[in-house]
């Protein structure tokens, strides 16, 4: 199905939501464990009748721009850059289901948080959030962050227009593509069009080699994951890279914008790991077909041809339910080592679920950031007493830097659904 058939199928349904009330709009994302006085949630559930908003990686300065060196300041610029892009995608902050925070220390967590408290504290839903400690593609800036949000059919027909049109023309009239995408050309939002369709996410892939190289072979890998689902490269929502050194972020995006031309380059988001290994890349993607209830549930497993299966991740989850949840980053309740962290962390875990009407079973997605190897391996030795060996989340493990919480060496990141009938 094209974007053009698409945008049929949007203006019918748009038909529909536009009758409904503002009433109705709240309900797209119920908070679960909400704090006010911390401006966010322990998880929230999203009602996917709407479309959803994935935005790029926003940072809190431009290369260009030599005044914000202030931290206080840059701060306050993502902020108001955040609110620009979500008013460009037609949503508000308190549409936001899932904030992804991006920063240089464990202080700046702090103040970050600070934020939150004052932004969102009056917000309608306050959303899921989580950090880690990483340096980002323009090193002068101090803090990033990357959002999901709900918006509405009349803004997505805008996104069709603005960043489709001439993508589809050409196509349609068989014209060659011409090299690299230009930055115009980059999304700094993408939009799951179809409400309720399949989301595919799939866990990070990895290949050998320098780090152009080796960005362009994994992706090259991704997209034959994406052609045995199958989905075309045109519904991928966004791209997540961890990778060493960020000193060389521009030559990845390159290969990126190179990879997708002459398709608009989804968003991307970069992280900065401690691997051997140069870049890990993981995708969010969507079928373009509605919810169809499934026999073996509302989420999928899937290990694509010539891969090995795992039983503590799956290569590609499919999450078909008419919700998602999303839970902020996980924290062990204090300071321990390795063990104490994760056990505490998956204790939390199993508290939280049943209050999102989910379970360990309907795990979707999973983002683990470790900053030493003690927590790394005990989350290895102890994901098999919580996961079904049949069904596991689709999972990135990144070794980094710091995880944003003084006395933490480790937390979690997930995305589940609800079962059949919740």
């Amino acid at each position: 199905m094209n974007i053009r058939l698409e945008a049929v199928i949007l203006t019918c349904v748009g038909l529909a939501c536009l009758a409904l009330a503002d009433g109705a709009r709240a309900a797209e994302l119920v908070s679960i464990a909400p704090d006010p006085t911390a401006g966010m949630s322990q998880a929230v559930v999203v009602d996917r009748s709407s479309p959803l908003v994935f935005t790029e990686q926003l940072l809190s300065r431009d290369p260009e721009d030599r005044s914000a060196d202030d931290p206080g300041q840059q701060i306050r610029m993502l902020f108001e850059r955040l609110d620009r892009t979500l008013s460009a995608a037609g949503t508000s902050p308190d549409r936001v289901a899932k904030l992804n925070f991006y920063v240089a220390s464990t202080e700046l967590a702090a103040r970050v948080r600070g934020e939150l408290a004052k932004r969102y504290h009056n917000a309608k839903t306050l959303p899921a959030v989580s950090f880690v400690q990483t340096r980002l593609p323009n090193p002068r800036a101090l803090v990033g962050v990357d959002a999901v949000a709900c918006t509405d059919q009349a803004s997505a027909t805008k996104y069709l227009n603005e960043y489709w049109s001439d993508y589809f023309t050409a196509r349609d009239a068989k014209k060659p593509a011409t090299g690299e995408m230009p930055a115009a050309r980059r999304r700094h939002f993408s939009m799951l069009l179809v409400p309720k369709a399949p989301i595919a996410f799939i866990s990070g892939d990895a290949k050998p080699g320098d780090l152009p190289a080796a960005t362009t072979a994994t992706l090259e890998s991704l997209d034959a994951t994406l052609k045995s689902l199958p989905i075309s490269r045109e519904n991928v929502v966004q791209v997540k890279c961890f990778l060493q050194p960020m000193s060389r972020a521009a030559e990845v995006r390159q290969r990126i914008d190179a990879f997708f031309s002459p398709i608009p380059t989804p968003p991307v988001v970069m992280v900065e790991w401690t691997m051997k290994g140069p870049i890990e890349i993981e995708l969010i993607a969507y079928e373009d077909r509605p919810h169809q209830p499934s026999p073996t549930g509302d989420v999928n497993y899937f290990t694509p041809p010539g891969m090995k299966p795992s039983p503590v991740f799956s290569r590609v989850t499919m999450a078909s339910a008419p919700k998602l949840i999303y839970f902020s980053g996980l924290y062990s309740d204090g300071a321990g080592d390795g063990a104490a962290q994760v056990s505490s962390i998956f204790d939390q875990l199993g508290k939280l679920l049943p209050q999102t009407g989910s379970d360990f079973r309907h795990l979707a997605k999973a983002t683990y950031y470790v900053s030493d190897d003690d927590a790394s391996n005990q989350l290895n030795a102890m994901r098999p007493k919580y996961y079904d060996p049949a069904r596991p989340p689709a999972a990135s493990k990144a070794p980094v830097a710091g995880v944003a919480k003084a006395g933490r060496t480790i937390t979690l990141d997930m995305i589940a659904v609800p079962p059949i009938g919740k």
